[in-house]
């Protein structure tokens, strides 16, 4: 199915499919809206990406549909792809397709079949675990990841000083 893009796409979904990729602000929405999240739990699974995702959404998203397989993706725009995933309830990604993590100084460095089995530097930080897992903890940079939308802070304050 095809939905024209929205902040809440369940609003008047007609259909009757088993899964769904949401951001997590148009999670927090659907939430929010008693008719979405009738619809919301018609799914088996939903994937969640785009960026952060509050606990708080978390926790109600469990609670209002508990029945549901729900998974959060890992991905930036550096990766072109997700490349790992957690299911709610647990803080720790798993990470997918033959995909190599490591820490530097500048960032999470990634290496897998979407970068050419070429290291790739990004600029999230994470605790490494193990060899498959990981915990995010933020970013080097300042960006801001607002809906889907990356904003530079710097350049914000630069304009501001101006």
């Amino acid at each position: 199915d095809f939905i024209e893009p929205s902040s809440n796409p369940l609003l008047n979904y007609p259909g009757n499919a088993a899964i769904t990729s949401l951001t997590p602000m148009q999670l927090a929405v659907i939430l929010d809206c008693q008719r979405s999240r009738q619809v919301l739990k018609q799914f088996e699974t939903i994937l969640i990406g785009g960026g952060e995702l509050i606990k708080d959404i978390e926790l109600k998203a469990m609670e209002v549909a508990p029945k549901i397989h729900w998974i959060h993706t890992f991905g930036m725009t550096e990766t072109y792809s997700h490349f790992a995933f957690r299911t709610f309830g647990d803080d720790l990604f798993k990470l997918i397709d033959q995909t190599e993590i490591s820490m530097s100084e500048s960032g999470l460095m990634i290496k897998n079949p979407c970068t050419k089995m070429q290291w790739l530097q990004t600029n999230d930080i994470v605790n490494i675990i193990d060899n498959n897992t990981f915990m995010w903890e933020g970013r080097i940079d300042f960006t801001i990841n607002s809906g889907g939308i990356k904003i530079q802070l710097e350049l914000e304050l630069l304009e501001f000083q101006v």
